[in-house]
């Protein structure tokens, strides 16, 4: 009888001394390409975003190329949810800004008369959708996405003009802004 007393004794001992497993934050990086697609193109586009994943959530640093409307790289955050505790299916939502490459459309100095062409300006970005995530290696998994992108982009047109010698000189500006809605589909690793 004392035998049976001391084991139920040291069974209950490693009982209330067990723990449950703690759920650290773990580094996560997720590099997807793809494609969107709007009203006038559609075209390939990739990024990476890194950050830390705890339990249902992963919260990251996103850059991206995007080359839709004129090439820009949005830098922004994500936010990634799983919509239950085992579950395959994700939804996820950026926000940042769009920055904009100076490219030979888009020159900094006009080379005829060495003034100032086009001022680009960052703007806003967005995007938001569901996913699916499925495991294909230890803590590894394929992801792929929907989502509707938002990409803003905007450039002011600087036109210095005069009129004969010692004529009228004058500056105008021209402001013009691009709203570019598209569905954007990716394919991605998660690790």
């Amino acid at each position: 009888m004392k035998k049976v007393f001391s084991l139920m004794f040291i069974l209950m001992a490693i009982n209330c001394y067990s723990q449950p497993k703690k759920v650290k934050p773990v580094f996560t990086s997720i590099n997807s390409i793809g494609s969107v697609y709007g009203n006038s193109q559609n075209v390939f586009v990739f990024q990476t975003i890194n950050g830390i994943s705890y339990k249902n959530w992963d919260v990251g640093i996103g850059v991206a190329f995007d080359g839709y409307g004129s090439q820009s790289t949005p830098l922004f955050i994500d936010v990634r949810h799983c919509l239950a505790k085992n579950s395959n299916l994700f939804f996820y939502a950026d926000a940042g800004v769009n920055i904009p490459w100076r490219t030979a459309n888009f020159p900094e100095k006009y080379s005829w008369n060495n003034e100032d062409a086009y001022k680009l300006n960052t703007t806003f970005y967005g995007e938001a959708g569901l996913g699916l995530k499925k495991l294909i290696a230890n803590k590894s998994f394929f992801e792929v996405s929907l989502g509707y992108s938002y990409k803003h982009f905007s450039y002011v047109e600087q036109n210095v003009y005069s009129w004969g010698i010692g004529g009228v000189n004058g500056k105008t500006d021209y402001v013009y802004d691009f709203f570019y809605k598209r569905l954007a589909l990716r394919f991605g690793i998660q690790f």
